[in-house]
């Protein structure tokens, strides 16, 4: 082994405002610049084709919300769970909403008749419409309420009842709020998958980076036993920079703990700190033996947010064994405003095209969904994520994503680094729902969901690297994958 003053070195993918060396700093991306224009148009609707006109018996009466299969659905998993029956679980016995028309008097055994009974003591009504929560009798299936609504004129609608918050958050986490990265649609990742989870199925995730603050009070209960792994001095893999921490609780950050931020990926996970790197620069041989740890631990996914300007034949070589060895691999795309293997070559991201199971992410803003002006680009990068607020303003203020930093601490930082952690979390709910399902898959399978779950950006041809991860259609692909029905019946 080389000694360690004459090593090769990787740099930390961090947005370069007051970087260490090795990172270069940012060129303006000329020839895309010019044509961003538009920005990225997530679906808000995860059952958006069952509205489409057809012959439904609920087509005029059930709200534009969630459609009753829904209820189906849930049903269908509490009999699954309890092994109860039908009957005892009926998907109406769930409380819904009906909204009815306040100036209509109900037929004497209708359904608003019946909705109406059951809320004897909220009878005012100061407007022509009013919505009131109803519990529908075990005997009735959702045929039988949909041809009850359709023939009653004092109903003007069926929804899913719920609950609003002033934070509109679905966690507890009191940081969550503040983290642009999960987008208004990571409601559905939440449900559709995250709420599914089981503690007993774990997702082994790796980031081959600065290590992990190993006590962070909002990253303890979703590290392995022994933190990870030190390449450097085989001790623990502390973080003495704060990048690894960074990185690690955009995945994994300990949901619902009440504290602090909340990672993407829930709390399936077993993640291991893969320490590289101390502060800023490190080797390519501890590099390489930290992609070694991850095959000898059967690691699901690592993140590798690193780079070096030069190919690096080893740590290529190290990504190839890790994908054999049935490893997703996501890589950081680099911040260098340039067109990847055109005008500049970042190892090992530069093997990501070409390498079924490894994944090249490179970042857009939250704030315009276009592409970052920091991210590298091209056909080379297969996927795009949010790793800055805006790219223009500073990483450490409102530009930077929020997430863990070293000494229990938080801080905002942007950059392909923050991008790649985020893929890093869709690669790993997707597992851990096929894991929990023994439905088998292929590193090259999870890139294929991945890739199918994007949306095209302003500016920039999909050909070119103009994906960003769309996680309505992620949870989409998931379930098709699985073979599960996500919607109801037809969708």
């Amino acid at each position: 082994m080389p000694t360690r003053s004459n090593r090769v070195i990787v740099a930390i993918i961090l947005m370069p405002l007051g970087l260490l060396a090795f990172v270069q700093n940012c060129s303006p991306m000329q020839a895309v610049s010019k044509n961003r224009s538009s920005s990225l148009q997530f679906s808000s609707d995860i059952c958006a084709s069952q509205y489409a006109p057809n012959n439904s018996l609920f087509l005029s009466k059930v709200q534009d919300t969630v459609p009753l299969s829904h209820f189906e659905k849930k049903k269908n998993q509490l009999e699954k769970a309890n092994g109860v029956s039908a009957k005892a679980t009926s998907l109406l016995s769930s409380q819904i909403l009906v909204t009815l028309n306040s100036k209509c008097t109900p037929k004497v055994g209708s359904l608003s008749s019946r909705v109406q009974a059951q809320n004897s003591g909220d009878s005012t009504a100061r407007f022509s419409r009013k919505a009131y929560p109803y519990t529908v009798p075990d005997d009735i299936d959702s045929a039988a309420l949909g041809e009850q609504a359709e023939q009653d004129p004092c109903v003007l609608g069926l929804t899913k009842d719920g609950t609003m918050t002033t934070s509109a958050m679905l966690v507890n986490d009191p940081q969550a709020q503040n983290q642009t990265h999960l987008q208004e649609d990571f409601s559905h990742t939440y449900e559709y998958l995250i709420e599914q989870q089981s503690s007993s199925t774990k997702v082994k995730v790796g980031f081959v980076d600065t290590g992990a603050d190993c006590s962070h009070s909002d990253l303890l209960a979703n590290l392995a036993s022994n933190c990870g792994f030190d390449a450097i001095n085989s001790l623990t893999p502390t973080d003495n920079d704060g990048h690894g921490s960074h990185t690690m609780g955009i995945t994994g950050a300990v949901m619902n703990n009440g504290i602090g931020v909340t990672g993407m990926a829930g709390n399936s996970i077993e993640l291991h700190a893969i320490r590289v790197i101390d502060v800023g620069t490190g080797s390519v041989a501890d590099a390489y033996e930290g992609i070694q740890y991850a095959i000898q631990q059967n690691l699901d996914v690592i993140n590798i947010s690193l780079q070096s300007q030069a190919r690096l034949a080893l740590i290529e070589q190290g990504v190839q064994e890790a994908v054999a060895a049935g490893i997703v691999v996501i890589m950081a795309a680099g911040n260098h405003g340039s067109e990847l293997g055109l005008d500049i070559d970042v190892s090992p991201a530069l093997i990501g095209k070409s390498l079924n199971g490894a994944i090249t992410v490179g970042s857009i803003d939250a704030s315009s969904g276009l592409l970052s002006s920091f991210s590298n680009y091209g056909d080379k990068v297969e996927i795009l994520a949010i790793g800055a607020n805006n790219s223009n303003l500073a990483s450490n203020g409102d530009g930077g994503l929020l997430s863990l930093d070293k000494n229990n601490g938080y801080q905002r930082l942007m950059g392909t680094s923050q991008s790649a952690p985020i893929v890093t979390a869709a690669a790993a709910l997707a597992i851990q729902f096929f894991k929990q399902r023994s439905v088998s898959y292929t590193p090259a399978d999870i890139e294929q969901i991945l890739l199918a779950s994007t949306t095209q950006i302003g500016g920039i041809s999909a050909a070119n690297g103009g994906l960003a991860l769309n996680t309505t259609k992620l949870v989409r692909s998931i379930y098709a994958f699985a073979g599960q029905a996500l919607c109801g019946d037809g969708n």
